[in-house]
């Protein structure tokens, strides 16, 4: 039989969904370096584009089983748990224009359903799931003062996304306390802040496409405080739930600090301006005439009138994550976004930076 300990387990498998994502990708390479079996779950096999940056891997490609798995099939999702042993449950589903508020907010409830079921047959250990922090307080109805993991979400909050993962936190919570002892899995929330850092990714896609229209773009920065985190401790707070006993039955904020998004624009132009990049801005004039019309851009505007601080003891004690700076997953964020061709690359970039030289020259070659 495997030879387990307690909370880390030696030579065990573990499922990771939405591993093409930008957290689910990080997360898995973090999880392969640690030694890990991993099995990633994507939507679309024959995609093959959002599967380009495994090729960053290397060797570690080749222990990566990849199998489909689409939250609305409940089939696909207990194929992909089957012959696991834990589960990091990072794929959720997104706002798109051909989907109602209601219909979010449905398949987040019966997808978290889905795979807590298919958990219980197929005897996993434990399951860690990513909520989301601005579910917790900001949107939720809570605007002032320290906001920590007692914070009681309401019933209800935003339509569509944030509502979706709040109520599918709550099922995930109701069943757990319901399970046999017998027959039982430990179960762990991540509530992330806004997420930025290095991506694998050759496209912005999430927060990321933030950094990117701010690079090409010309934007309004709002001022209003986000709780940021970087992607690099997020994939390892997935993994520590795993392995320490007091992450099971526990829910952790996990934001590394706070930056008003006003700030970006001369964080971004400290750094890259030397480069010939220049965040672009736009009055605020302009954006409260367009509030008057759009409904998100008025949230924006009343946002800015919020003062707030998510608190990170809890998982700073039970996991030991030590955080990454904000300003420097901001950075690092651009850079990464540069070097994949995410945002387009300036001649001085190119020049000043080496990896990007030998980058150049494959490409001159190429071309001849």
């Amino acid at each position: 039989s495997t030879q387990r300990t307690w909370g880390l387990f030696h030579m065990s498998k573990i499922l990771i969904t939405g591993i093409s994502g930008f957290l689910g990708s990080q997360t898995l390479m973090r999880c392969l370096q640690s030694g890990y079996a991993v099995r990633g779950t994507v939507r679309d096999m024959k995609n093959t584009e959002t599967l380009k940056f495994l090729n960053q891997l290397g060797e570690n490609k080749k222990k990566i089983e990849l199998m489909e798995m689409r939250l609305e099939d409940s089939k696909s999702i207990e194929r992909a748990i089957q012959g696991c042993d834990s589960i990091l449950h990072i794929a959720s589903p997104l706002p798109s224009p051909f989907m109602k508020s209601a219909d979010i907010e449905n398949l987040s409830v019966s997808s978290i359903r889905d795979v807590l079921e298919s958990s219980t047959r197929n005897n996993i250990k434990h399951v860690v799931i990513t909520g989301s922090a601005m579910g917790i307080g900001v949107f939720s109805g809570k605007v002032q003062g320290n906001i920590t993991e007692n914070e009681i979400s309401p019933r209800w909050s935003e339509e569509g996304y944030q509502k979706g993962k709040m109520l599918a936190e709550q099922y995930a919570w109701e069943y757990y306390k319901g399970q046999k002892a017998s027959n039982s899995f430990g179960l762990t929330y991540i509530h992330p802040g806004v997420i930025y850092g290095p991506s694998l990714l050759s496209a912005g896609r999430g927060t990321t496409e933030q950094i990117v229209s701010m690079l090409t773009k010309k934007l309004v920065y709002f001022h209003f405080c986000l709780p940021i985190v970087d992607v690099r401790d997020v994939a390892l707070a997935h993994i520590r739930a795993l392995e320490k006993p007091e992450a099971r039955g526990s829910r952790y904020l996990c934001v590394g600090g706070h930056l008003y998004l006003d700030e970006f624009p001369s964080i971004l132009n400290k750094e890259l301006g030397q480069y010939d990049y220049k965040c672009k801005t736009q009055s605020k004039m302009f954006a409260q005439v367009i509030g008057l019309f759009n409904r998100n851009v008025k949230k924006q505007l009343e946002i800015e009138k919020m003062s707030y601080e998510y608190k990170n003891d809890k998982i700073k004690k039970d996991l030991g994550i030590e955080f990454i700076p904000p300003e420097k997953a901001i950075i690092d964020c651009a850079h990464s976004l540069i070097s994949n061709g995410a945002i387009p690359t300036t001649k001085k970039y190119l020049i000043k930076l080496p990896s990007q030289q030998i980058f150049l020259k494959k490409k001159k070659k190429k071309k001849k």
